[in-house]
This record gives C-alpha cells, sequence and structure tokens, in this order.
C-alpha cells in the first residue's frame, strides 16, 4: 500500500468513527449535572434540575438546543434562584416566568427588616452565564422557544465567579451541591428561599419563604443563596 492509499484508509477511519459519534442519542460529552448528547439530529444541552453532581466546563461548548429537566410545578408564582451557563435574551425565558436582577439589599430601619432590591428583567434583557437570578416560575419546565433555541455556546464554569456583593451581603450562584452541616462557620449568615412548607422549631415555614439556612439546610446546581459578610 503506498502514502496516499494510507491516507485515503486513514481518513474512511475518520469518517467512519464520526458517523457513530453523531447517532441519535450518542453522548457528546459530561459535565456533571450537563449531559450533552444528539437528539432529533441536534447537539442538545441537557441540564438536571435535580442532580447532586458539580457542573464542571472547562472550555466553551457550541451547542445547538437546551433543556433544563426542573419540576417546578409545586413552585409556581413561589421565589426561587436560577443560574445557568448560557448568554441568551430574556425573553427567551420570559414563557416560563420572571426573572429579576438583585439590584442592591439594604436594612429597612421602619420595619426592622432587610429589604431586597430586584429589577424586573422582562423581555429586553440579557440572561447572563453564571449569574444568578432571582425568579417566579409559572411553568413546570423552563422552555426555550424555537426562535432562541438555535445554537449557543454553553460557558467555562471552571473558575467562574458566580458572585457578587452588595455592601455586606453577597449572592452566590452555585453549580455543586452543597450541606450545611453541625459545625459549619456559615450557619447564621446564610439565607435562601425554602423549597417546600415545613414545620422548624414550632413555626411554620412557607414555600417560597425568604429564610435563613440551619443544620441540614442544602442547595442543588443552577441554584443561588445570599450571605451576610459581618457580625
Amino acid at each position: 500500500m503506498n502514502f496516499s492509499q494510507k491516507m485515503a484508509v486513514l481518513a474512511l477511519s475518520f469518517a467512519v468513527v464520526g458517523v457513530f459519534a453523531q447517532e441519535e442519542g450518542a453522548i457528546l460529552g459530561e459535565y456533571g449535572a450537563i449531559t450533552v448528547k444528539m437528539l432529533n439530529g441536534k447537539k442538545t444541552a441537557l441540564i438536571s434540575g435535580t442532580s447532586t453532581e458539580t457542573v464542571e466546563i472547562a472550555e466553551d461548548v457550541e451547542v445547538d438546543s437546551i433543556y433544563y429537566d426542573r419540576d417546578y410545578s409545586g413552585e409556581w408564582g413561589k421565589p426561587g434562584t436560577l443560574m445557568l451557563p448560557f448568554d441568551f435574551p430574556n425573553g427567551c425565558l420570559s414563557e416560563f416566568g420572571q426573572i429579576y436582577e438583585m439590584t442592591g439589599i439594604a436594612f429597612n430601619g421602619s420595619s426592622e427588616t432587610w429589604q431586597i432590591d430586584t429589577k424586573n428583567m422582562g423581555s429586553n434583557g440579557d440572561f447572563s452565564a453564571n449569574r444568578p437570578y432571582f425568579v417566579r416560575p409559572n411553568k413546570n419546565q423552563v422552555v426555550f422557544p424555537a426562535w432562541c433555541a438555535g445554537k449557543t455556546t454553553m460557558k467555562k464554569t471552571v473558575g467562574a465567579d458566580t458572585k457578587f456583593s452588595f455592601d455586606n451581603w453577597e449572592f452566590r450562584g452555585m453549580y455543586s451541591y452543597k450541606t450545611w452541616e453541625e459545625g459549619d462557620s456559615d450557619i447564621g449568615r446564610v439565607y435562601g428561599f425554602a423549597a417546600k412548607e415545613k414545620e422548624v422549631d414550632g413555626k411554620t415555614i412557607k414555600q417560597g419563604q425568604f429564610v435563613k439556612v440551619k443544620e441540614g439546610a442544602y442547595t442543588r446546581p443552577f441554584c443561588g443563596h445570599s450571605t451576610y459578610n459581618s457580625s
């Protein structure tokens, strides 16, 4: 076999491997709570809202479609948080519910409570990758309409700064599962939205209520919480 024939065989081998890699259902990449598969002829990012695996994207990855599998059926209209590794027009999420950007937090002396200030993103803003937002969902799933679900880039998460601060407060998005165990130095300083109604120390905590974290509390990837960094 001469050199040109060897090159032809090598090219054919690469072509065959490429065909198998693009088969329906083929896994094209795994990034913890995100799996990229070939579905309906599209390179689709499947985001698991129930996974406890840490999201680790070392380099940007281009995909054709996005699907976020998180059941919000028991949370309609209740405040929550959301962070995703994508940039896209906020209108892509407008059918899912209302998206809010945190603009500040301050102590309201007249009512002796902390007040979180937010801006409703509406359909004109941009949802930024690796940035946590407040959400009020009105549908079971995050749905990306066809007009905005085309090719997009799954941004690098390794080393990404997923927090921003307001005076002594920090709003942090999470790409990992976190449980606050006994002795954790953050207990008493961390706050978030209760995922469900339950009794705590004889008091009824409502779903969506903004509460202080106690031992045993946890958060999943793609969510966020607030921390008070002062005595």
